[in-house]
Protein backbone atom coordinates (compact mmCIF):
# COMPACT_ATOMS: atom_id res chain seq x y z
CA UNK A 1 0.00 0.00 0.00
CA UNK A 2 2.88 2.37 0.77
CA UNK A 3 4.31 1.84 -2.73
CA UNK A 4 0.89 2.65 -4.21
CA UNK A 5 0.67 5.85 -2.15
CA UNK A 6 4.16 6.85 -3.36
CA UNK A 7 3.14 6.26 -6.97
CA UNK A 8 -0.03 8.30 -6.48
CA UNK A 9 1.96 11.06 -4.78
CA UNK A 10 4.39 11.24 -7.73
CA UNK A 11 1.52 11.16 -10.23
CA UNK A 12 -0.22 13.92 -8.29
CA UNK A 13 2.74 16.29 -8.43
CA UNK A 14 3.45 15.37 -12.05
CA UNK A 15 -0.09 16.43 -12.81
CA UNK A 16 0.37 19.76 -11.09
CA UNK A 17 3.49 20.41 -13.14
CA UNK A 18 1.96 19.41 -16.46
CA UNK A 19 -1.63 20.60 -15.85
CA UNK A 20 -3.03 17.37 -17.32
CA UNK A 21 -5.63 15.15 -15.69
CA UNK A 22 -4.45 12.82 -12.94
CA UNK A 23 -6.07 9.94 -11.17
CA UNK A 24 -7.81 10.90 -7.93
CA UNK A 25 -5.58 11.02 -4.91
CA UNK A 26 -6.33 8.10 -2.59
CA UNK A 27 -5.59 9.15 0.97
CA UNK A 28 -6.65 6.07 2.89
CA UNK A 29 -8.32 7.29 6.06
CA UNK A 30 -9.62 10.60 4.73
CA UNK A 31 -13.10 10.50 6.21
CA UNK A 32 -14.14 14.14 6.02
CA UNK A 33 -14.08 17.03 3.61
CA UNK A 34 -12.03 19.09 6.07
CA UNK A 35 -9.35 16.40 6.25
CA UNK A 36 -9.22 16.17 2.45
CA UNK A 37 -8.78 19.94 2.17
CA UNK A 38 -5.99 19.89 4.77
CA UNK A 39 -4.16 17.08 2.95
CA UNK A 40 -4.36 18.88 -0.41
CA UNK A 41 -3.23 22.17 1.13
CA UNK A 42 -0.18 20.51 2.72
CA UNK A 43 0.77 18.62 -0.43
CA UNK A 44 0.39 21.53 -2.84
CA UNK A 45 1.32 24.52 -0.69
CA UNK A 46 -1.69 26.22 -2.23
CA UNK A 47 -4.66 28.10 -0.82
CA UNK A 48 -7.95 26.21 -0.59
CA UNK A 49 -10.66 28.17 -2.39
CA UNK A 50 -13.51 25.69 -1.95
CA UNK A 51 -14.21 22.08 -1.06
CA UNK A 52 -17.22 19.90 -1.74
CA UNK A 53 -18.30 16.33 -2.27
CA UNK A 54 -19.33 15.02 -5.68
CA UNK A 55 -20.60 11.72 -6.94
CA UNK A 56 -18.59 10.60 -9.94
CA UNK A 57 -19.80 7.39 -11.57
CA UNK A 58 -21.74 6.66 -8.38
CA UNK A 59 -18.72 7.06 -6.09
CA UNK A 60 -18.20 9.89 -3.60
CA UNK A 61 -15.18 12.06 -4.36
CA UNK A 62 -13.99 15.18 -2.58
CA UNK A 63 -13.25 18.10 -4.94
CA UNK A 64 -10.82 20.62 -3.54
CA UNK A 65 -10.33 23.81 -5.57
CA UNK A 66 -6.97 25.43 -4.85
CA UNK A 67 -4.95 28.44 -5.90
CA UNK A 68 -1.42 27.14 -6.46
CA UNK A 69 1.67 29.09 -5.37
CA UNK A 70 2.20 29.73 -9.10
CA UNK A 71 -1.18 31.47 -9.38
CA UNK A 72 -3.12 28.67 -11.13
CA UNK A 73 -6.51 27.40 -10.05
CA UNK A 74 -6.73 23.61 -9.89
CA UNK A 75 -9.39 21.10 -8.93
CA UNK A 76 -7.90 18.20 -7.00
CA UNK A 77 -10.06 15.12 -6.49
CA UNK A 78 -9.52 13.03 -3.38
CA UNK A 79 -10.88 9.51 -3.18
CA UNK A 80 -11.86 8.76 0.44
CA UNK A 81 -10.94 5.10 -0.06
CA UNK A 82 -10.40 3.08 3.13
CA UNK A 83 -7.02 1.59 3.98
CA UNK A 84 -6.90 -2.15 3.69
Amino acid sequence: MKALNNILFIAFFGWLASATAAPPLCEGNVTSLDTAATVVKKRTGGQVLSADGEKIDGQLMYRIKILTPGGHIRNIYVDPCPKQ
